[in-house]
């Protein structure tokens, strides 16, 4: 790998560390806001599902950054023509042009990819 390379890779990872802290603090912000306001939870079956629920929402949402990332890293495993057939299969040419919304179940079958 040439110094280029490293460095544009180095520079991948701060962007994507740094979505990953701005996530943080939005958490943290809205947890902070939650926490003047106090809610009553009957059970501990109702506390269970919340973190649950919680939990689900911050693993199934991805940044670009983290999209481009793992799409980069498995085209460079070998598997860039499923990576294209993939990202048509979101009726996109392009990664950049699939919505965000479709952003978890994209990374579910990249994972797939085998």
């Amino acid at each position: 790998m040439n110094h280029t390379d490293e460095i544009s890779q180095l520079l991948e990872n701060i962007i994507v560390c740094s979505e990953s802290i701005a996530k943080v603090c939005k958490l943290l912000r809205k947890s902070t806001e939650t926490a003047e306001t106090p809610q009553v939870i009957e059970t501990e079956t109702a506390t269970t599902d919340i973190s649950e629920n919680k939990e689900e929402t911050v693993a199934n949402t991805y940044t670009f950054a983290e999209v481009r990332k793992a799409f980069s890293k498995k085209s460079n495993e070998g598997y860039t023509e499923q990576v294209r057939k993939l990202i048509g299969k979101y009726g996109a040419d392009r990664l950049s042009n699939v919505k965000e919304s479709d952003y978890p179940a994209l990374m579910s079958e990249l994972e797939a990819i085998r």
